[in-house]
């Protein structure tokens, strides 16, 4: 089952299972597991109940499975992946990984490839905070429309209303989003970005030259600029990338600048700029000739 479509199949309970099955060395029967993942404190049989969460418990274990996370067989379960990360931040990279790694035939290949298709309508209407004004109705028809085809394609609306809400959820667990107090939903690459960085094996402390470091971003990050993903969605979507960054990439770049993860080096004088961001009349920088990764942010 697509995460998308397992509406009960939550991150956390998807981290749930691995360190349950981790931890109960990595094969378990499923009644076992749905005691571990629904605990029953009060001892009353209520059959309605049960089914109820076997219903969940099952939906989130056909997600996983489907994710690559587990093996699901008809009594047991099998953990699939050989290094389960030591928190549930390391969980998220793990998926992030995973979900840049799908095939563009499999159904969790939506989750990326409608994130593309959000950074590409982010340039359309210049802001990032469309989500938050739009319907589920509207946010499913823009994707439905612009997601890359599949080889057998149903006739039902591919991006329902009920995916919405599941696709914001998950972007948010892997760092693509972020829900301010005021329950905007403000498209940012700024965690992942930075998390990337984090174990990239890009040089500390020096220069990284700015058509080397995009073309980086573009390698880690399909689904923004120059990525496979990006320009695949831009040209489903009819739109035409101009040299100048993204909104989102830019935003991105701007912060982890601001908050002195990265060094962007701009240019004195006259001289040139190889990268030009969106322009900000709020932000001193525009544009910028390398990149530099500032050791102390990184240290663990």
């Amino acid at each position: 089952m697509a995460l998308l479509a397992a509406t009960q199949g939550t991150p956390e309970r998807l981290w749930a299972i691995v360190k349950v099955v981790a931890a109960h060395g990595g094969t378990m029967a499923r009644a076992e597991l749905q005691k571990w993942l629904k605990p029953r404190f009060d001892g009353v049989v209520d059959p309605g109940r049960d089914e109820k969460d076997r219903g969940l418990v099952n939906q989130t274990v056909q997600a996983a499975a489907g994710l690559g996370l587990i093996e699901s067989q008809r009594d047991r379960v099998e953990l699939l992946i050989t290094s389960v990360p030591a928190d549930i931040q390391g969980f998220a990279d793990l998926v992030h990984g995973m979900l840049v790694a799908q095939l563009p035939q499999s159904a969790d290949a939506d989750i990326l490839d409608a994130f593309a298709c959000a950074v590409i309508q982010t340039e359309v209407l210049g802001n990032r905070q469309w989500l938050s004004e739009w319907t589920a109705a509207q946010i499913a028809d823009l994707l439905t429309r612009s997601l890359a085809p599949r080889a057998a394609e149903s006739t039902d609306q591919r991006f329902n209303t009920s995916r919405p809400a599941t696709w914001l959820r998950w972007l948010e667990f892997v760092g693509l989003n972020e829900t301010l107090s005021s329950r905007t939903t403000l498209l940012s690459v700024t965690n992942r970005l930075k998390r990337e960085l984090a174990v990239s094996d890009l040089p500390r402390g020096g220069p990284v030259g700015a058509a080397d470091f995009v073309n980086w971003v573009a390698a880690t990050l399909p689904y923004l600029d120059n990525g496979a993903l990006f320009l695949a969605a831009s040209k489903r979507m009819g739109h035409v990338p101009t040299p100048t960054l993204s909104r989102l990439l830019s935003a991105a770049l701007r912060d982890l600048h601001e908050d002195e993860v990265i060094r962007l080096v701009v240019p004195r004088g006259d001289a040139q700029v190889s990268v030009r961001m969106t322009p900000d009349p709020f932000a001193q920088v525009q544009g910028f000739n390398a990149v530099v990764l500032n050791e102390d942010s990184f240290d663990d």
